[in-house]
C-alpha cells in the first residue's frame, strides 16, 4: 500500500542491542522517531494489518525501512520464514522454544533494567522470568492506573497508552534471593552470555555450571517445565523460597532451584521425595529387563525428564540419576548399559560377573550369596531368577592358596569356642579376608592372623607387676554361662579393637590373656541388655533402687517378667520399664527430698497413699514403692525412670546385699 504523506521518514535508525527482545526494539524504534505507537510505525514500513494481529512481523520491510540488511537484524524475529501461522515452535533471540514456554503479546518489564540500559531484554519473554536476577523483584505485568496488561503497541518503553509513566509505578514486591541464582543462568542463555563460575552471582551456588552452559535454552526451560509437572504430580514443596502454595508462578523456579543447588545432592533428594509420596513410585527407575524391572509398570523418573529431549546435553542428569540407582541398588533392577556408560568398570552385576570378579564357580557365588556372606538382591519371575550384587564392595572376600579349615578346627587353633568364632564372623568384629573352600569353612590365612592378633593384643602397664589384683583369663571368660555366644564374641571384638585393654598377655594362648573382671562385667551388662533385652536380678536391683531380693518377689508375685538360664534368673528389660513407670523406691524418692524412708512412709500414710509392700527374707521391714502418679503430691517432679548404673560406686556383684532400709540408713547411702 502506499506510504502516508503524514508519515515522514525516519530520524533516526538505531540498531538492536544484544539480547534485545524484537517488540521492545520495534517500541523503541518508534519512539526515538516520534510514533505514537510501533503499529504506526510498521504501517509506514508498509506490514500487512493481518501480520500486524500476529507475532509473525516480517523482518525484510523493517530492514529496508532501516537501511540495514536482513541478516542483521534476523535473529530478532519470533518465527521463522515459510513457517505454518499453526506452528508450535517460536524463535527467542535465536533460541528455538515451543510456544508454551513464551509470552510474546502481554510481556511483563523491569523498570529499573529499562532505566539503566534503555531496552527490555528478551529475557522477560520467557514464562519462568517471573523475576528480575539484578533487582530482585517482580517484572510490571499491568498499568497500575488503567489497571490494563502492559501491551507492545504502546506510546513508548516506560509509557502506556493511558499516558503513565512507568518509573513512577510503586516498587515492585521482591522475591525470594534463593532463585534469583536459577533466573540468572536464564537470563544469560537467552541473551547468549558467558555461563561460568566466575559469575559473582553463581559462584556459591552449588549448581554444575560446566554442564548447565552447554544446555540449550529449550533444554532449561524443557527440563523446569517436565520437573514442575513432577513435583505438582506428587505434592512436592520446594526446600528453598518463599510459600509456593499461593504463587505458583515461582514453584517451578522453586524446584529447579532444589534440583540443581548442591548438585547432585539437591537431586537425589528430590527423587527421594518423590519416591517417597507414593509406595508405589519406583526409586530405580530403569531397567534392562521388562520383566524384572520397572520401566514396564511405570513410567518413572528417567521417562519424564528426558523423552525427546536432547541426550546428549543432559548426560549429566542422567549421570546423577544413574548415581543414585546405584547407590540404591536394592530398590529394583538397574540397566547395567547404564552403569558401563557412565562408570570405569562394572559397579554392578550378576550371579556370573560376581563369580569372574571372585574368581570361584557360579555356584559357589550362589551359594555365597544364598548363606548371607554377599549381600545381593534376588529377583524372581516366573521363569528365571536374577541376582544383583555390588562388584566395587568385595574386599571381604577375595581368592588366595592355602588350606581351608572348619569350624572346630579353626576354633581349636586360636584357642575359641566355636559359636564365638562364629560370630565373630557373622558381626564383622574381625575382618575375615579370605575366602576358603567352602562358604562355611575358613581359609588359614585368616585363622592365623586371627590367632597372631589377639595373642599380640598390647597390655597395660599395671602398678603392681607380681600382682594383677581381681584379673581373669579370657579363656575362664569363654566358659561363663553368659546366655549368647554373641556376648562372648563382643568381648573378643573389644580386646581386638582396644576397648578392653587387658591386664597382661602371655602370647602364648587365650588363658594367659588376663583381663580385669570389673571390665569385662560391665561390657556384658551392657551387651546382654542390647543383644537379649534381659538383665541380672543384681542390676534390675540397682536401677530401681531396692534389694535384689525384692526383684526375686516381684519375679515370682508377676510384677516382673524373667526367665531361667540354668541356675541364673534374667529380668526381661520391657517388663523393668512398665514397673518403672508405675512405681518408684521410697529409697529413691527420700533420696530427692533428702530424708530417711521412715519419713517418707509416714508423709505417705499422712496423704493416705497406698505403697506396694515387698517383703524381704531376714529383714522386718519391706521394701515399699511410692507409685509413680502419686509423686507430685509429695512435692517430686522429673523423677527419671530408673537409678543410672553409672551412678553406682561399683559393679553391681551377684549375691550383693545392698542392706536393710531401716530407720537408721539414709536413703543415699542405701544403694545395692
Amino acid at each position: 500500500m502506499p506510504v502516508s504523506p503524514s508519515f515522514e521518514p525516519l530520524i533516526a535508525t538505531p540498531r538492536p542491542i544484544a539480547g534485545e527482545s524484537f517488540l521492545g526494539f520495534l517500541l523503541r524504534l518508534s519512539e526515538v522517531n516520534g510514533y505514537e505507537s510501533p503499529g504506526m510505525y510498521l504501517r509506514y514500513a508498509r506490514v500487512d494489518e493481518k501480520d500486524l494481529r500476529t507475532i509473525q512481523i516480517p523482518i525484510e520491510p523493517v530492514a529496508k525501512v532501516l537501511g540495514c540488511a536482513v541478516e542483521e537484524i534476523d535473529h530478532l524475529r519470533y518465527v521463522k520464514p515459510r513457517a505454518s501461522r499453526h506452528s508450535r515452535m517460536v524463535q527467542l533471540n535465536g533460541h528455538p522454544l515451543w510456544i508454551r514456554h513464551v509470552h510474546l503479546r502481554t510481556t511483563p518489564i523491569c523498570v529499573d533494567c529499562v532505566l539503566e540500559h534503555g531496552y527490555v531484554s528478551a529475557y522477560w519473554h520467557l514464562s519462568d522470568a517471573v523475576a528480575c536476577p539484578s533487582h530482585g523483584r517482580r517484572g510490571l505485568g499491568s498499568c497500575p492506573v488503567c489497571r490494563h496488561t502492559i501491551s507492545w503497541f504502546r506510546k513508548g518503553l516506560l509509557r502506556c497508552q493511558c499516558g503513565y509513566r512507568f518509573d513512577h509505578a510503586p516498587a515492585r514486591e521482591p522475591v525470594d534471593p534463593q532463585i534469583l541464582p536459577f533466573l540468572e543462568i536464564l537470563r544469560r542463555r537467552t541473551v547468549r552470555e558467558p555461563i561460568t563460575s566466575d559469575v559473582p552471582e553463581l559462584s556459591d551456588t552449588g549448581y554444575p555450571i560446566e554442564d548447565m552452559a552447554g544446555m540449550p535454552l529449550s533444554g532449561i526451560v524443557t527440563v523446569v517445565w517436565r520437573l514442575r509437572e513432577l513435583a505438582r504430580e506428587h505434592g512436592y514443596i520446594p526446600a528453598t523460597g518463599q510459600s509456593f502454595h499461593e504463587d505458583m508462578n515461582a514453584y517451578p523456579i522453586a524446584v529447579a532451584n532444589d534440583v540443581f543447588r548442591d548438585w547432585p545432592r539437591g537431586f537425589h533428594r528430590f527423587i527421594e521425595c518423590i519416591s517417597a509420596s507414593d509406595p508405589e513410585y519406583p526409586t530405580a527407575i530403569y531397567s534392562l529387563h521388562v520383566p524384572f524391572g520397572i520401566r514396564g509398570r511405570h513410567a518413572g523418573i528417567w521417562e519424564s525428564l528426558f523423552t525427546e529431549t536432547q541426550a546428549h546435553e543432559l548426560a549429566f542428569m542422567k549421570r546423577a540419576i544413574v548415581e543414585y540407582g546405584v547407590d540404591h541398588w536394592k530398590s529394583g533392577p538397574i540397566d547395567r548399559r547404564l552403569t558401563a556408560r557412565y562408570f570405569d568398570g562394572d559397579r554392578l552385576g550378576g550371579l556370573g560377573a560376581l563369580s569372574r570378579r571372585l574368581g570361584v564357580q557360579p555356584s559357589t557365588a550362589r551359594r555365597l550369596i544364598e548363606s548371607g556372606k554377599i549381600e545381593a538382591v534376588v529377583h524372581r519371575s516366573p521363569k528365571a531368577v536374577r541376582y544383583t550384587c555390588r562388584l566395587d564392595n568385595l574386599t571381604l572376600w577375595k581368592p588366595a592358596a592355602g588350606a581351608s579349615y572348619r569350624d572346630r578346627r579353626a576354633a581349636n587353633f586360636v584357642g575359641l569356642p566355636v559359636k564365638v568364632l562364629r560370630e565373630l564372623r557373622a558381626r564383622g568384629l574381625f575382618n575375615f579376608e579370605c575366602l576358603g573352600k567352602k562358604t562355611e569353612s575358613y581359609h588359614e590365612i585368616d585363622v592365623k592372623r586371627l590367632k597372631d592378633r589377639l595373642w599380640t593384643v598390647d597390655a597395660r602397664a599395671p602398678e603392681q607387676p607380681e600382682t594383677h589384683g581381681d584379673a581373669v583369663s579370657l579363656a575362664e571368660v569363654m566358659r561363663w554361662k553368659l546366655g549368647s555366644p554373641a556376648i562372648k564374641a563382643e568381648i573378643v571384638g573389644a580386646v581386638l579393637s582396644g576397648a578392653i585393654t587387658p591386664v597382661a598377655n602371655g602370647g602364648t594362648g587365650v588363658d594367659t590373656i588376663l583381663l580385669d573382671r570389673e571390665d569385662v562385667q560391665r561390657l556384658t551388662r551392657g551387651q546382654r541388655a542390647r543383644l537379649t533385652g534381659q538383665r541380672l536380678p543384681t542390676e534390675a536391683a540397682a536401677m530401681l533402687r531396692c534389694d535384689h531380693t525384692t526383684v526375686r518377689y516381684l519375679l515370682e508375685n508377676g510384677n516382673l517378667v524373667g526367665s531361667q538360664s540354668g541356675r541364673r534368673r534374667y529380668v526381661d528389660e520391657d517388663s523393668l520399664a512398665r514397673f518403672a513407670d508405675r512405681y518408684v523406691s521410697t529409697a529413691w524418692a527420700a533420696q530427692t527430698l533428702n530424708t530417711n524412708s521412715k519419713r517418707l512412709r509416714r508423709l505417705c500414710d499422712e496423704a493416705q497413699l497406698e505403697l506396694l509392700a515387698v517383703p524381704r527374707p531376714h529383714h522386718d521391714a519391706p521394701q515399699t514403692f511410692i507409685p509413680r502418679d502419686a509423686l507430685a503430691r509429695l512435692g517430686i517432679t522429673d523423677l527419671p525412670r530408673f537409678y543410672s548404673l553409672q551412678d553406682l560406686h561399683g559393679p553391681v556383684a551377684e549375691g550383693s546385699d545392698p542392706g536393710p532400709d531401716s530407720d537408721s540408713n539414709r536413703a543415699g547411702q542405701n544403694c545395692p
